[in-house]
This record gives structure tokens, C-alpha cells and sequence, in this order.
């Protein structure tokens, strides 16, 4: 389980992709984000679960660029193998399979999820050990279930991206 908890200038604004699934709390910033076939604004608290290989990228506005304003979030990073190869499979956590197939588009926390949701995510940045693996649980405990789940991205299988068509679609999006 990573944890990352950024406090910069601006945002990571090259669009990539990473096998992990992402859980991102943004704690102060705005900007345009696209993941896979979405764009839309990202403000402060908004939460967004990008899937495993999902291309995307939180793109700052112009005056994080020009050290007017910080941007801080808080990340987490998981994938299946996290907590080992046949933890989710147990009967008990069986039911947390379903979220691994549903996060491949993406989605935006909403609703009394998000409460919730945004609570485990500044908790957990303060967590270490077996007390940082208990939130972890918690939080994807909290994330089952498609109520106040908004999809983002209507493609569910992800292309890797190579460094030309990233450099052009960075282009685009500049």
C-alpha cells in the first residue's frame, strides 16, 4: 500500500498510466482531468478512483503554473496482489472483487461516500504498520457498491500508451 501525500507547486501534468489502481483526495487544487475518454473539472475534496493502466493525467490551471497557488492531494496506490495473491479471494473478502472490475473506467466519489471516503484518506496519510493496513480495509470497504459512484470513463479496457502517442496527447492537452 503507497501512500502519497504531495503538497507542490502543481500537479503531475504529463498524462501516464500505471498498473495500480489510484484513490486520489484532492486536499487543495483545480484543474481539468482526463482519464481514459473523460475530461472534466477537479476542485478541492473531490475524490477519484483511476483504474489499473487507465491513461490519465490531473492538469493544473495556468496559475499553478506560475507558483500563485499550491496543490495538494493525497493518494493511495493498490493493486490485487497488495495484501498477497489469494487475500481477496478468501470467503470473507470475496465481496471486494467486484470493485477491481468496476474501477477499470474510473469514477468520482460522491455523496455521503465521499464523507466517508475523504476521512480514511487523511487518516491513512497518518498511519503506519498493521494500523495503516486496518484503514486500507476500511477504505475499500467504503468504496464497495456503485451508490455515489460516478463512472468517468466508458472504456473499461485500457491500452498501454507509449512515450510518442503520451508526448502527443500531453500536446493536446497544453
Amino acid at each position: 500500500i503507497r501512500v502519497q501525500v504531495e503538497q507542490i507547486n502543481h500537479l503531475y501534468n504529463h498524462l501516464h498510466q500505471h498498473p495500480e489502481i489510484q484513490v486520489t483526495l484532492v486536499v487543495a487544487s483545480e484543474g481539468t482531468l482526463v482519464a481514459g475518454d473523460y475530461i472534466g473539472r477537479f476542485q478541492k475534496d473531490d475524490i477519484y478512483v483511476i483504474g489499473s493502466n487507465q491513461p490519465h493525467v490531473f492538469r493544473n490551471d495556468p496559475i499553478y503554473f506560475k507558483g500563485r497557488k499550491k496543490a495538494s492531494t493525497i493518494t493511495v496506490f493498490f493493486d490485487e496482489t497488495t495484501l498477497g495473491t489469494g487475500f481477496w479471494t478468501s470467503p470473507e473478502l470475496v465481496n471486494f472483487l467486484p470493485f477491481f472490475q468496476m474501477s477499470q473506467g474510473g469514477f468520482q466519489v460522491t455523496g455521503n461516500k465521499a464523507a466517508t471516503v475523504r476521512e480514511l484518506l487523511l487518516d491513512i496519510s497518518n498511519k503506519e504498520g498493521i494500523e495503516k493496513i486496518l484503514v486500507f480495509v476500511k477504505l475499500l470497504q467504503s468504496l464497495v457498491g456503485k451508490k455515489d459512484l460516478k463512472p468517468l470513463s466508458a472504456i473499461t479496457s485500457q491500452r498501454a500508451i507509449n512515450a510518442v502517442d503520451g508526448s502527443r496527447l500531453n500536446l493536446v492537452l497544453e
